[in-house]
């Protein structure tokens, strides 16, 4: 082997052990990947007494799976999704729930949106990593610390998933 072959030899080598290395941390990011089932649902901070509530619709959702892969999110309800667009946005409480908490404190500023997000499960979380689905019925899963833990929205709910 020539001192050139083998220099792009070991080029080929090395570029091959870097893409290989990049899929495995793109892999590793994906950190919503998996099964998850519907644990628990909560009526939602910002739902007013005078708001009607569909008691029947938790129901229907608790104890289902969901099933999230790289191509496409399975599920009971408005959950499946053929080709999802995921976009992971980190922030603070003011994110989740699509700005709910800095909309409810924008109206009325003695909302505390660390405790609002404290109310909705998040007890110790300060930082939150939000998964954006990008599919029709946007339904966008909110992390805190935890990978194995997770919650959405739906219709003034909030619902916690877990790791399956």
């Amino acid at each position: 082997m020539t001192t050139v072959t083998r220099a792009a030899a070991f080029a080929f080598a090395a570029t091959l052990s870097l893409l290989s290395g990049m899929a495995a941390s793109h892999a590793e990011d994906a950190f919503y990947i998996g099964k998850w089932k519907i644990a628990d649902a909560k009526p939602a901070p910002w739902v007013l007494p005078s708001d009607q509530l569909d008691p029947n619709e938790p129901k229907a959702l608790i104890g289902k799976t969901i099933e999230i892969t790289a191509t496409s999110i399975a599920g009971p309800g408005d959950f499946p999704c053929a080709k999802p667009q995921y976009q992971v946005i980190e922030g603070g409480p003011e994110m989740l729930f699509q700005g709910s908490f800095e909309n409810m404190h924008e109206q009325d500023p003695s909302q505390d949106m660390q405790k609002l997000a404290a109310q909705s499960g998040f007890t110790s979380d300060t930082h939150f990593r939000t998964v954006v689905t990008g599919c029709e019925y946007d339904v966008d899963m909110s992390f805190g610390a935890s990978n194995d833990t997770a919650r959405f929205a739906i219709n003034d709910y909030i619902y916690t998933i877990t790791r399956e």
